[in-house]
């Protein structure tokens, strides 16, 4: 093929490529709409929804065929990393012998051999990476955006230097090219780096968030200055240069520029730090400082070696994976930012008047307002097996233990008392739902009513049959309590004068409960399925059967009624709090929010709805009535409970840094 053809071919592959790109960001302008916007629509929920199903269905086949652990459980990860270093080893063989030297123009025999590469490992790998920058982006849009342009400004002064490919220079892998042996070192590390990875993380994803991963947080959260979460950022700052040194293509653009790449750096360092000290405070500029001297070296390297300076999909999936450097390096910045500043950083919450903290042991899976002389704040431990009460004066603390519960489960021998959450009557009446979980059985139910002075057993009642518990939800028009089976479409229903189950429903197109509300007007369930269903459902539980549903995505877990009949609810992979009509379920009105939101309360003293995103460690107050804007405020991350005390000024909240009080006063009326 002479130059000129090869000239017209590449002309031909950019306009396809362009075009490709912006048809994809048409396709994913829902999502975008949906995550920076808050337009929420369906169409953006089952796009949402399908992205996280094509990266967690690979997950769960891994865990079903005992490569990864399931929930709950431990794996060694030694013989899985093992795998991943031998089959890394077969594909990066597999690649050079598909792979013609750079420059010779391929034949159709290995054309062909290469479809099942392109069609097997390129759409998994493309599926991963769009996750990834689409959780970075919505984790923190405004980081994520800013290291990108910084990045695209390193790349347009790297193009000044930019080396033009030789024809045919691409590989048919979708693989940086090997021109070298030491090439194929780099190929190894990428893909050993990305499927040990992802076994790192749904290791670590399977165990109690309460228990290994909780203390792994907590110890580098102690940890101060350059031993802990202060050097994240500089750590990632030098593992990215550290990387373009070491890779030969990199290396090799570096060499051949003068002052492009520490004039990239530089600039990129200024204004990350600048921009966010002015908008966020210190800590934040000088944890973006790193994060945006890297990104500017790497946009300026990467395209002095030849990658596109404006990040551009492309046919073969790997190659467009490779493509998006930029976008991931930025994502994985966010994450490494979030970490540093708000998610860890416990100590920052003492300099801070409205937060004042109960006590400092981090796990309580919930906590709830417990009236009495002196009033004080029960908090439940799952790890632990047990609730403790503690008084807001200090004054005094008690201390219920599970296995001193009087119930028969646990005479089994191994069976364990996991407190789940507390639940209210009527009159006021305080309860506490545990699960009892028996070594290779099923769980069952036991909700015990404590006295809210001193956490006194009042009452306890025992489901025998196999029902792991998740909620609990008071009924006000049969007058009982209702339980949500979490590993089933089943409901337990208590009845307060008897103190015990009086009846087992299953509900026709119910898979889970994971949160339960009560509609007062007629005594529908209103329920949501964290893990078996992306729908918001409403259920007639005297008919047994659904009667109205709104489609919301995965991973959602709480949601509220107020006292107008509008039900919110805190969407998972939504930057937003959703407002629904509670008979129709017709979207009312969509509020920004944190990305992965989980708990929800009501303050109607200050019309908001209080939720805590599990990942970036805010609170947020959203306007549930007006226009005004949402604010947020840092208490650390894995924040799994709120609550709300009977005068509504104040809040508290259970999460990484201990349980803490919150002055609603002092935060929404400053």
């Amino acid at each position: 093929m002479s130059d000129e053809q090869h000239s017209r071919r590449e002309q031909w592959l950019f306009l396809g490529e362009i075009w490709l790109t912006i048809f994809a960001g048409i396709a994913l302008l829902p999502i975008l709409l949906d995550l920076w916007l808050t337009h929420f629509t369906e169409v953006a929920a089952r796009m949402e929804h399908g992205l996280a199903l094509a990266v967690t269905l690979p997950i769960e086949w891994l865990r079903g065929s005992g490569f990864l652990p399931q929930a709950g459980e431990t794996l060694a990860v030694g013989m899985p990393l093992g795998v991943c270093a031998g089959v890394a080893l077969i594909m990066v063989a597999f690649a050079a012998l598909l792979d013609p030297r750079p420059g010779e123009r391929p034949g159709w025999g290995r054309r062909i051999l290469a479809l099942p590469w392109v069609l097997t490992v390129g759409p998994i790998a493309l599926v991963a990476a769009l996750a990834l920058v689409a959780l970075g982006a919505a984790l923190d849009p405004l980081l994520f955006g800013t290291l990108l342009l910084l990045g695209i400004a390193g790349s347009l002064m790297g193009r000044r230097r930019r080396r033009d490919p030789i024809p045919y220079e691409r590989s048919l892998s979708g693989l940086p090219p090997a021109s070298w042996k030491t090439d194929h070192l780099v190929r190894y590390a990428l893909i050993f780096g990305a499927l040990a990875t992802g076994v790192l993380l749904g290791a670590v994803g399977a165990l109690p968030w309460d228990e290994a991963p909780l203390q792994l947080f907590v110890a580098l959260d102690e940890r101060s200055g350059w031993a802990g979460v202060d050097a994240l950022p500089w750590c990632y700052g030098l593992i990215i240069v550290l990387v373009l040194l070491l890779t030969p293509y990199t290396r090799r653009a570096f060499g051949v520029m003068t002052w492009e790449p520490w004039a990239a750096s530089a600039l990129g360092g200024v204004v990350a730090g600048a921009l966010l000290a002015v908008l966020r405070g210190p800590a934040a500029g000088n944890a973006a400082l790193p994060l945006g001297f890297a990104l500017g070296l790497l946009g300026t390297l990467l395209s002095g070696a030849g990658v596109p300076w404006l990040p551009r999909l492309s046919l073969h999936p790997l190659r467009a994976v490779g493509r998006m450097g930029l976008p991931i390096a930025a994502a994985l910045g966010v994450g490494v930012h979030v970490m540093a500043v708000t998610f860890l950083g416990c100590d920052d919450l003492d300099a801070d008047p409205r937060i004042h903290r109960i006590t400092r042991q981090p796990g309580a899976v919930d906590v709830a307002f417990a009236a009495g002389e002196v009033p004080g704040i029960l908090a439940a431990f799952r790890a632990d097996s047990h609730v403790i009460r503690l008084a807001l004066d200090g004054s005094s603390t008690f201390i219920v233990e599970g296995s001193n519960l009087p119930l028969r489960a646990l005479d089994a021998k191994g069976s364990t008392v996991r407190p789940v959450g507390f639940g209210e009557g009527s009159r006021g009446e305080l309860f506490l739902l545990t699960s009892v979980e028996r070594p290779g059985d099923t769980a069952t139910t036991a909700l015990v009513q404590l006295d809210p002075a001193d956490a006194g057993i009042l009452a306890v009642a025992e489901e025998m049959e196999p029902c792991g518990p998740a909620t609990f939800a008071w009924n006000p028009i049969l007058s009982i309590g209702v339980v949500g089976c979490r590993d089933g479409g089943e409901v337990l229903l208590y009845e307060p004068h008897l103190k015990q189950f009086i009846a087992r429903e299953a509900i026709r197109g119910a898979e889970e409960f994971q949160s339960l509300a009560i509609d007062p007007l007629d005594g529908s369930m209103l329920s949501l399925a964290r893990r078996k269903s992306p729908f918001l459902v409403r259920l007639d539980l005297r008919a047994r059967k659904p009667v109205a549903w709104q489609f919301l995505g995965m991973g959602n877990t709480d949601l509220h009624l107020d006292d107008f009949g509008v039900l919110h609810v805190a969407r998972f992979l939504g930057r937003q709090v959703l407002s629904f009509d509670a008979t129709t379920l017709e979207p009312l009105r969509a509020r920004p929010a944190g990305f992965a939101v989980q708990r929800l309360e009501e303050a109607p003293l200050h019309d908001r709805a209080i939720t805590a995103s599990a990942v970036d460690g805010h609170l947020y107050a959203v306007d549930t009535v007006g226009e005004e804007p949402t604010t947020r405020l840092k208490v650390g991350g894995l924040v799994h409970s709120l609550a709300l005390s009977p005068s509504g000024r104040t809040l508290y909240a259970a999460g990484l840094c201990g349980v803490m009080s919150v002055d609603l006063n002092r935060w929404l009326k400053q």
